[in-house]
């Protein structure tokens, strides 16, 4: 049984929070979800953690898009911080996470808040450095209690990767004559 260190309304309504504040509306329905997992992830955080994401609320935005658009202009404002930099990071969640399992959304959500959390670079110049950054936040994710999700995650991920190399090798058949 997980532990949970703070209640809903605060990870939602408090005034640390970091939950995403948008008008749901209707999309509630569209990105339930990735919401819930959000929710799950800044509830378990330890105090310290939680306290440190919070302090870099305005460093990012959550875009949480509607699986049923096309496309949209989505408008990412301008905090004080982020005009001293040339961008404002974006905390992206895709649709697709929707229709996997909530496992899956909570793994993400936690592994994103990670590389928040640690400050890490969005563009590295060598793939060792990505890659560094990748096992740091996963750690993360385990020392914040989702180990069982990121195995689930991890299962999923190895299924994509087979089905997306027997895609290839069909793609690159010759065909018969």
């Amino acid at each position: 049984m997980r532990k949970y260190l703070r209640d809903i309304e605060k990870v939602q309504f408090g005034h640390d929070s970091i939950y995403p504040v948008e008008d749901l509306g209707d999309a509630m329905l569209y990105t339930e979800t990735r919401k819930m997992a959000i929710i799950e992830v800044l509830r378990c955080l330890p105090e310290e953690d939680y306290k440190k994401l919070s302090d870099k609320a305005d460093l990012f935005e959550w875009f949480i898009p509607m699986w049923i658009e096309y496309g949209r202009i989505h408008p990412f404002p301008i905090t004080p911080q982020s005009q001293e930099r040339r961008y404002v990071k974006v905390l992206y969640l895709s649709p697709i996470l929707e229709e996997k399992p909530i496992e899956i959304s909570i793994a993400v959500v936690a592994h994103e808040l990670a590389h928040i959390f640690k400050g890490h670079k969005t563009h590295c110049k060598h793939q060792w450095e990505s890659d560094a950054q990748e096992a740091i936040a996963w750690d993360i994710v385990v020392n914040w209690g989702f180990k069982k999700e990121l195995k689930v995650y991890e299962k999923e991920r190895k299924k994509q990767e087979d089905e997306d190399e027997d895609f290839m090798k069909r793609f690159k058949k010759e065909p018969k004559e």
